[in-house]
């Protein structure tokens, strides 16, 4: 199983020809609202890539939280240790501009009430049995290094034409903690996951560009293996 304790947003995303400058104003033809949150987009990304996933964290009793929560629910994640709370649900606005770059603003909200005592203690002491600690290095288009007991590997990515990068990092640690969950060796789990978050990158928004299982396994059939370090 995976766990993922962390934030839950909804993103309002803005795509711009370019980024305004301090105390400009700029208009672009439309928006685009879709659940976010970096925890939420790793529970979407590992739920979505065939792992059992429980999601940690709170949103607030407002009009943002269905829509923060349904992506997850949708995608078969275990909300059940989700609070409620009085503080309005997390939000971030994002201006994407036309080089797929992104500056991002974040009203933490109800993810600064998210305490350590909502996950059960089974779960810390199952996760620390089970896993050796593994570092990774995400380098964006250069794809990634992998560092742990298993040794080093150079991770490819897969050449795309991006849209919006936003999410693209919490798709590759969710869909490589998927991988590690289904017993996959690191440096095949990570190689899955950089497919995952070049897909991920070609689509708007954060949780509505995150891949399924089989979208992963095309994308795979065009990257390169991973490289001993």
């Amino acid at each position: 199983m995976i766990v993922v304790f962390g934030s839950i947003n909804v993103d309002l995303t803005f795509m711009v020809e370019r980024q305004p400058a301090p105390g400009e104003t700029i208009l672009c033809s439309s928006y685009l609202a879709s659940p976010g949150g970096k925890g939420a987009n790793q529970a979407v990304a590992a739920a979505r890539a065939g792992a059992e996933t429980r999601m940690i964290g709170c949103v607030g009793r407002d009009h943002f939280a269905a829509p923060a929560l349904a992506t997850l629910k949708n995608a078969g994640v275990d909300t059940s240790n989700i609070t409620e709370v009085e503080t309005p649900t997390g939000c971030a606005t994002i201006c994407v501009d036309a080089n797929a770059e992104n500056a991002i603003v974040v009203a933490s909200g109800a993810n600064r009430e998210v305490r350590a005592t909502q996950v059960p203690d089974a779960l810390p002491r199952r996760l620390a049995e089970r896993h050796n600690l593994t570092c990774v290095l995400t380098l964006g288009r250069k794809g990634a290094v992998v560092y742990g007991p298993g040794g080093g590997f150079s991770i490819p990515a897969l050449p795309v034409e991006p849209l919006d990068s936003t999410g693209a990092g919490d798709t590759f640690i969710g869909v490589m903690a998927a991988g590690l969950d289904t017993g996959l060796p690191t440096a095949e789990a990570a190689r899955r996951a950089s497919a995952a978050a070049a897909i991920a990158c070609t689509k708007p928004g954060a949780q509505t560009g995150i891949p399924v299982v089989s979208e992963i396994n095309d994308a795979l059939k065009r990257l390169s293996a991973a490289q001993p370090t």
